[in-house]
């Protein structure tokens, strides 16, 4: 809405004005009505105390005021609210000029929440005053309604900048644990499609050389999306990074036993982890495989039985006791493994199965393109990740 100003003529034209316009314009209306109205008025000063915000906010329009007119504001102010200090505005002391003052107390629900001080270059008339009082009043209600706005609107703002503040810096320390998409060894090959649901997500992969030789292959997925998810994967990632460079003689069934003891006293059972684990030993041609509450992979391969177990996954509860499932190098080619984010419903697992091992002599990049754009509704409201393994024939790990 646009209103001009010669257009304002009466006072209910000005407060319907008020309402209309943002907090500057509103000021610059008052200001403009007033000094129209009341001709030798040179200065005005809005101090209010928002409590809400336990802050003061001010407004000058005209010359600053002079180091008399400062004192006497301080002392009428002070009167009203007792712990205002003269530090909490900043008015500058640029003129020297003083003339006559007149102050009004704005007030709402009986409570003063500021004042209004008006400099004139002569005396006020005595006919004016009740005017001039009720005008200041009702300006200043709707004035302190507009800045209680702004500053929550600000406040609002200012979360909104340290959020995605902190939300940079989880982004970049996400990045920092979320390997490149590809791994690729003598003997040895994996590749990886990952999307987040949110900038960051909760699933997590990984593949470790050890120190013993062997590959240790991960794929989890931390219930809850986002920054949730993401600080769960990060403390998984930390705490296998620690025992894959701290462990001689790499098992995994206490390996496993001692991530979940971790999670357990680290995270409440609302935040627990599925997940799916590989360690590939060329050196006793065998894969040891655990799976923890996670679809189970598709093994591509001749004369496969893939009926295996899965524990509960992660962070849920102690285990009694856990045994991995060792399958012989020799009767696999590739393995694909993916987060609930790919499929929701477990009967469509026998589809990705089909789909697997119906064009197995694929490379493992279009088995991944083909799974991802069958079953990638463009709608998932999950992360996505898709793990695929090739265990390249008849080559050895030696001079790696």
């Amino acid at each position: 809405m646009n209103i001009k100003l010669d257009d304002i003529f009466d006072f209910s034209q000005l407060i319907y004005a008020l309402n209309a316009e943002n907090l500057d314009e509103a000021f610059k209306l008052s200001v403009s009505f007033l000094k129209k109205k009341f001709p030798s008025l040179k200065k005005t000063l809005f101090l209010f105390r928002l409590k809400d915000f336990k802050k003061y906010y001010s407004k000058l329009n005209g010359n600053g005021l002079s180091q008399k007119e400062i004192d006497e504001l301080m002392i009428v102010f002070r009167n009203f609210f007792p712990d205002f200090k003269n530090n909490s505005i900043d008015i500058a002391v640029i003129d020297k000029y003083t003339g006559p003052a007149f102050y009004v107390p704005v007030t709402s629900n009986q409570l003063v929440i500021g004042i209004a001080a008006l400099y004139f270059d002569k005396s006020i008339p005595e006919e004016e005053i009740y005017e001039i009082t009720s005008i200041l009043i009702d300006v200043g209600n709707i004035l302190y309604g507009k800045i209680c706005i702004f500053e929550k609107e600000k406040k609002y703002k200012n979360v909104e900048i340290e959020y995605n503040r902190e939300m940079e810096t989880a982004l970049l320390l996400n990045k920092k644990i979320i390997p490149p998409p590809f791994f690729d060894f003598n003997n040895l090959e994996v590749k990886v499609i990952y999307k987040p649901y949110r900038i960051i997500g909760g699933d997590y992969y990984n593949c470790f050389k050890t120190r013993d030789g062997k590959y240790f292959v991960v794929l989890a997925d931390a219930a809850g999306k986002g920054m949730a998810g993401a600080y769960i994967s990060t403390m998984l990632h930390v705490i296998l990074k620690y025992i894959v460079t701290t462990t001689d003689s790499f098992n995994l069934e206490n390996v496993i036993k001692n991530i979940n003891n971790f999670l357990c006293g680290s995270i409440d059972s609302y935040h627990f982890i599925a997940a799916v684990f590989l360690l590939i030993d060329y050196d006793e041609n065998k894969i040891s495989y655990i799976n923890c509450g996670n679809f189970e992979p598709v093994f591509i391969g001749k004369n496969f039985d893939s009926s295996i177990k899965s524990y509960p996954p992660l962070g849920i509860g102690m285990f009694d006791s856990i045994n991995s499932v060792n399958f012989s190098i020799n009767n696999l080619e590739k393995i694909l493994l993916f987060t609930d984010g790919v499929i929701e419903d477990p009967e469509m697992y026998e589809k990705v199965s089909q789909i697997c091992n119906e064009f197995s002599y694929l490379s493992i990049d279009n088995i991944l393109n083909l799974v991802y754009s069958k079953f990638n509704s463009g709608n998932c409201a999950d992360d996505v990740t898709i793990v695929a393994v090739y265990l390249k024939p008849g080559i050895s790990d030696s001079n790696e």
